[in-house]
């Protein structure tokens, strides 16, 4: 066997979406297919499928990971020889559970979910090995909670009264958008100057204990873009628009699970100067942001349903809610 021999993981669809009601079959399946190109005996070929969730804390020098779901399929049940040429497909189906964690991958931590396959032969420098990756996705509605909101308005020491509003919620990389600033004095006195209006968006990221959600692990939070504007001009009340952009390289979006929570927020700032004294007022509002291909390609996308109750064989099967397998020990990589 050369290098030539294929083996590959081929799915109907690698991508699940969570949270987005549809009909239609919602089962994850696909064909392993192995091409040898020359005579070979095979003493077993092999399909995994896990999801995994890995996490550095600040006191790990190795991080580590959590087997939260997982599924194996054996195609031989003995060893077998196979001619040069010869195309040989194995199908295989699973239906995936409805509370299973999005897909994340940031700096400290990951939830991935990955078919290996494996063709294990009597000549052991000749195996061969195939990696696909599946992707949970989570509808940007079940991520509003109710301090996402577009418009808020607030007074600062019954001085200043501001205003800020945004076109909608939901925004993805290279996305730009206005943030609309309303102000007016309120001090009787009339003393007070708006002199700066900024704003910070950022990333927050929440890493959770397998064992215990409850128990936070890491957390990290950095600022993502900046945009500010002066005052030049002294009016008791005023409007300013502030773009926003959201950087196109991002790769880290909205996610709440039991593992990994990502949040992301503007940060507004407005200077103010009253009697020679100076002094800022600090407001937020929580936005999402959310893969462009969701944005794109929602109603393309299928929905995990609860699994059905399928009898169990190699070619479906019913798997058990994954929290079930999720007390597995951690490993150490």
């Amino acid at each position: 066997m050369n290098r030539k021999s294929q083996l590959d993981i081929v799915l109907d669809q690698d991508t699940f979406f969570k949270g987005y009601r549809g009909t239609g079959d919602h089962i994850l399946s696909g064909t392993l297919i192995f091409i040898p190109s020359s005579f070979v005996k095979v003493n077993k070929i092999t399909l995994q499928f896990e999801g995994r969730y890995t996490v550095s804390t600040n006191t790990d020098i190795r991080k580590s990971e959590t087997i939260f779901f997982h599924k194996d399929w054996s195609f031989l049940s003995e060893t077998k020889s196979f001619k040069a040429g010869q195309t040989n497909t194995y199908d295989f189906s699973l239906a995936l559970p409805r509370d299973l964690p999005e897909s994340i991958k940031s700096e400290y931590g990951s939830i991935q979910y990955k078919f290996k396959a494996l063709v294990d032969t009597t000549l052991i420098y000749f195996n061969l090995k195939a990696e696909k990756s599946v992707f949970v996705r989570r509808h940007a509605d079940s991520l509003i909670t109710p301090r996402h909101i577009t418009h808020l308005e607030h007074e600062w020491a019954h001085k200043l009264s501001c205003a800020f509003t945004i076109p909608r919620l939901q925004f993805s990389p290279g996305d730009e958008f206005p943030l609309q600033l309303h102000h007016e004095v309120t001090d009787e006195t009339k003393l007070v100057k708006v002199l700066l209006a900024a704003c910070i968006l950022k990333q927050r990221i929440v890493y959770k204990s397998p064992k215990n959600p409850h128990h936070i692990l890491r957390e990290t939070e950095k600022k993502l873009d900046m945009t500010f504007d002066w005052f030049r001009e002294e009016h008791l009340h005023g409007e300013k628009v502030l773009v926003v952009k959201i950087p196109s390289s991002l790769k880290v979006y909205d996610s709440s699970n039991e593992y990994i929570e990502v949040t992301h927020r503007l940060q507004i700032r407005i200077d103010v100067g009253y009697k020679g004294k100076l002094d800022s007022a600090h407001y937020e509002l929580p936005i999402i942001i959310t893969p462009p291909e969701i944005d794109e390609e929602l109603p393309c996308y299928n929905v995990i349903p609860s699994p059905p109750s399928y009898e169990c064989s190699m070619e479906i099967s019913s798997p058990p809610q994954y929290r079930t397998i999720s007390n597995s020990p951690i490993l150490s990589t």
